[in-house]
Formats: structure tokens, sequence, C-alpha cells
């Protein structure tokens, strides 16, 4: 089995000399470090087949991808808008990728997969798989800023809206992560801001008519979902604060101290003193 081949290489490895053991370290150093070059340049180079088969053929690729959770392999891989099904087998060998950031611009997988060929041109089909995939699959990405205070969200909405796989991409997107509606980037610009002033921008020609009918299908979406959201969060900070007051005044009631009152209530839980029993739904 696996797990007795695993123990008997360890009990070989232990009873080998000092100095043959760092040199084998050196070599598996050096290797892993020779096929994450290699594994680079295929996806810089986007030779997508070719690593497909080396993904099959040759376990060290994913040995590599699996030692280094802060690997740049699903990063690059994003950047040079690799396949759906090759995006999905890296997040398959390794998930931990998914919370990797490019060092300089802080940015996650989805956000540069979402950063395709700025607004003169619409993110493909098989693009806008990868985003709701990757949304999908890791949430948190959807309300993280980039160091210029972007969502993905934001990026997304500066591409072309042309055709209507991008309307559907839009409206996941805000689906999966609906707070980020409401985020504003380091110009105090929103994703609907930032969509409105992209679409003006996205061509030298006139929009068509199909063009305009997407575009306003997205802002109409937009304009409305971040409505909801926010009336939303109202609401559920006006029943927070509701409960709270009942709170106080149960304690209040009971003859508690101040302090204890401001305390228990921040921590309390359950149906509300006299007067509130009944209207705290």
């Amino acid at each position: 089995s696996d797990s007795a081949r695993s123990q008997f290489s360890i009990l070989i490895f232990s009873n080998l000399s000092p100095k043959l053991k760092l040199t084998m370290s050196i070599f598996n150093s050096l290797s892993n470090q020779s096929s994450t070059t290699e594994l680079q340049k295929f996806i810089e180079n986007k030779e997508w087949d070719v690593l497909h088969a080396k993904l099959d053929d040759f376990c060290g690729f994913k040995e590599v991808i699996q030692s280094n959770a802060e690997d740049q392999t699903l990063l690059l891989a994003c950047k040079y808008k690799a396949p759906f099904d090759l995006i999905k087998r890296i997040v398959a060998i390794e998930p931990a990728l998914l919370k990797a950031k490019e060092t300089e611009s802080i940015r996650t997988p989805l956000h540069l997969m979402c950063l395709d060929a700025g607004a003169k041109i619409s993110i493909s089909k098989d693009i806008a798989q990868s985003i709701i995939f990757l949304a999908s699959v890791f949430v948190q990405a959807t309300t993280t800023k980039d160091s210029e205070g972007m969502t993905p969200l934001h990026l997304l909405c500066m591409n072309a809206c042309n055709a209507s796989h991008v309307v559907s991409t839009i409206k996941e997107l805000s689906t999966i992560g609906p707070a980020a509606l409401t985020f504003e980037n380091n110009k105090n610009e929103t994703p609907m801001e930032v969509f409105l002033m992209s679409q003006t921008q996205s061509s030298d020609q006139w929009p068509t008519i199909d063009d305009v009918v997407y575009q306003d299908d997205a802002v109409t979406f937009l304009q409305k979902k971040t409505a909801e959201y926010r009336k939303g969060i109202k609401a559920i900070a006006r029943r927070e604060m509701y409960r709270l007051t009942c709170r106080m005044q149960d304690l209040f009631v009971r003859g508690a101290p101040c302090g204890a009152i401001a305390i228990s209530a921040t921590r309390g839980s359950g149906a509300c003193g006299i007067g509130c029993a009944n209207n705290s739904s």
C-alpha cells in the first residue's frame, strides 16, 4: 500500500548517513525549483495541453503544487487565463492556493480572473465559468480589496458588457458576494459607478442596440441589488438595536447595576423583558 511504501521510505532515509541525507535534500530542493520554473513556463506560454499531460503523467508537478500553499501556480493560471477545466484541476490539487495573493497588488486569483482585457473587450464564456467557480469555492475573495481598493466585482465591471454571459456573470458574482456592491475603491467608487464610467469608454464606436440592452440590464440589476442589500443591512441593524434595547430594559426592571446592564445587554439573548416580550420578532 501507499502507507507501507511511505513508512519503508522513511525507514531507509533515517538510516542514511548525514552527508547523503544532505545531498538528497539539496537534490530534491533543486528538483522542486526546476519543476516550479518549468510549470510557470508552461503557464506563461499558455501551453495548456502540455500542462494537462504533465499533470497526468508526472506526479512531480502535483507534489510541487501541494508542497507550497503560497505557490504562484493558481495566480499565474488566472493571470494568463488558463482554461476553466485546468483552473478546477489546480484548485482540486491544492485548495489553499485560493488564498494566495500577489505581493504588490494584493490581488487574489479571483481578482486576476476578473481583470481580463480591460473595457474594450468582453470576457469569454470560459473565463465567466472560472469567475463563478472561484467565487463559489472561496466566497471571502469576493469582498477582498486589492491595493487600489478594488474588489473582484469592481474589476469585472471594468470589462465591456456586450454579451448575455457577461451580464449573467455580473449578476452571479453580485449574488455570491453582495457586500461588494457597497464597497468603495480608493477613488470612492462603487462597482456600479465603475461600470457606468467604464462602459462609456469601452469603445471608439457608438454602442449597438444590443450593447445598450445588455448594459441597461446590468445597471438595473446592480442598482436594485445594491438597494436591496443596503436595506437588508439597515433592517438587521434595527432589529439588533431593538433587541439590545429590550434586553437593557429587562435588566433595568430587574434592578441590575448600570454597568452590568450594558455588559449583559451585549451578551444576552432570548426573549425580551417586560413590555417587549411579544414584540421581539
